[in-house]
């Protein structure tokens, strides 16, 4: 039986050519079913005047205030009478206690971590708390944060660049080295968006009308699955952003080849430390060029910091092109249940699709001995 429920129509062009989806996969455990609420609870029913108040009252803040885009929370900018911009988070009710701890330790973690660029500090309410609490419309508990504005705009709004691409790959690393003495339990946890959980979305690959399409992001899963996310589950496992993508990353306004900031902690997992320089580098590959020298751009600013080893160069493209999977599958699956926040959910849907139609056109072994083979030669390995 179809594990997915259709509720009709199709949807065509840039997204892929997918079927309506609403509901998610029968999963088989209930980590997975956790793992897809996350993504299926809409986000708090806050508005600006709400959120003006709660400034007024928990940080003393008379502020003008605007809605910021998100995938699950809902974000304000908020700017007080004398020009100060702070960013007021309200979380979504599937983020409990230890999910928001956990992204509010690593914020102080790398608060004590010299990074060549910014990352959002915490703000403290009146009374010296980190987070503040407040009935929702419903009676229920909502939770929030207010974190430091940063600097920049974010890298979507850019064309990559050669230099770009090799600053990022440095700035990846550093993060990672910032990250690697962070520990926390929740690091541990189910999230649909773990390049290692690609195997868990198979299903959801039978919604792709394009019959070659659909072949393709299908028997790649599932060949990821069997292959390649068992080979690199060992390789220096740690926390990882996750979500490093041109939403997250800023640049320098006046120079947008150089990283200004990097934002939004809301993705972390343990996973292999390579995972984050692939999903970055999947923003900064261009269809119309040469995908492969692309990501060996930003896998040389990355080894400027972290030299890798061979097996994490080896699967770096099936890495990178897990992301891609994930990129197309879980916002196809999402915007059903979200259609007013169509344009946030789908925003890299057709640079994926475009990437994806470029690498079907390769061989995945011919893919990953190119990227092995100017690994060896730059390295002199």
């Amino acid at each position: 039986m179809n594990p997915l429920s259709e509720v009709g129509g199709e949807r065509e062009g840039d997204t892929g050519m997918c079927r309506v989806i609403a509901a998610a996969p029968d999963f088989a455990t209930e980590e997975l079913r956790q793992a897809a609420r996350l993504l299926s609870t809409a986000p708090p029913d806050v508005d600006a005047a709400v959120a003006a108040e709660l400034m007024a009252q928990h940080y003393g803040i008379e502020a003008s205030v605007h809605p910021l885009s998100g995938e699950r929370d809902r974000n304000f900018l908020v700017e007080d009478a004398e020009g100060i911009r702070t960013v007021l988070k309200i979380y979504n009710r599937t983020d409990d206690a230890p999910t928001r701890a956990f992204q509010s330790g690593v914020l102080t973690h790398l608060e004590r971590t010299a990074l060549p660029f910014a990352v959002p500090s915490l703000i403290a309410t009146c009374s010296g708390a980190h987070e503040f609490t407040f009935d929702g419309i419903d009676g229920q508990r909502e939770h929030g944060v207010v974190v430091s504005f940063v600097p920049g705009e974010p890298a979507l709004h850019h064309v990559p660049t050669a230099r770009r691409r090799y600053a990022l790959g440095a700035s990846v690393a550093r993060l990672g080295q910032a990250l690697e003495t962070y520990r926390d339990p929740q690091a541990d946890r189910v999230l649909l968006w773990d390049l290692m959980r690609l195997g868990d979305l198979a299903p959801f690959a039978v919604g792709i009308v394009d019959p070659a399409r659909r072949d393709f992001v299908g028997e790649f899963t599932e060949r990821f699955a069997r292959e390649v996310a068992p080979a690199v589950r060992d390789l220096r496992p740690q926390i990882i952003h996750n979500d490093l993508s041109g939403s997250n990353v800023f640049v320098d306004p006046a120079d947008p080849d150089a990283i200004a900031a990097i934002v939004d902690f809301g993705d972390m997992v343990r996973a292999p430390m390579v995972c984050d320089l692939a999903v970055a580098a999947s923003y900064q590959l261009e269809a119309t060029g040469d995908p492969i020298a692309d990501l060996c751009e930003v896998m040389a600013g990355f080894e400027t910091v972290t030299p890798l080893a061979e097996a994490e160069v080896f699967h770096l493209t099936d890495l990178a092109m897990a992301r891609l999977c994930l990129r197309v599958l879980i916002p196809q699956w999402r915007v059903q249940l979200f259609p007013e926040n169509a344009d946030y959910i789908l925003r890299s849907q057709s640079g994926a699709w475009a990437l994806i139609d470029k690498f079907m056109t390769m061989k995945p072994a011919a893919a990953r001995d190119a990227v092995l083979a100017r690994w060896r030669s730059e390295g002199s390995r």
